[in-house]
């Protein structure tokens, strides 16, 4: 079983203490298939 784990960003490579995380994304693999996929958007500063 595998995870693979995509976390998208916001902001430059420069400007790190302004980039913020607005999308996380895990996708679970058993070696021949997606068994699972989770996703979720991020509003950072909104409860």
């Amino acid at each position: 079983m595998f995870a693979i784990i995509d976390i998208e960003t916001c902001g430059g490579k420069f400007d790190y203490e302004k980039s913020r995380i607005t999308e996380i994304c895990v996708v679970l693999h058993d070696g021949l298939q997606v068994t699972e996929v989770f996703t979720s958007l991020i509003i950072q500063g909104v409860i």
